[in-house]
């Protein structure tokens, strides 16, 4: 099941496990953890403000 979530572009399983129903295939429903799919749901952290803001062209390097 993990394969086929993961080749029909991370979809819900139980959708996937219906698709793959519809179509003959058996597959034994397993929970695996989707690394894939909780990466994708983090959020990142906000940047930092700084401390310096530059008020004139030219002041800031990178």
């Amino acid at each position: 099941l993990q394969l086929w979530h993961e080749r029909l572009c991370h979809q819900n399983k139980q959708h996937v496990q219906q698709v793959l129903n519809n179509h003959g295939i058996k597959v034994h429903a397993q929970e695996q953890f989707c690394t894939g799919c909780v990466l994708g749901k983090h959020h990142r952290e906000s940047f930092q403000s700084r401390k310096y803001r530059p008020r004139a062209p030219g002041k800031l390097i990178h």
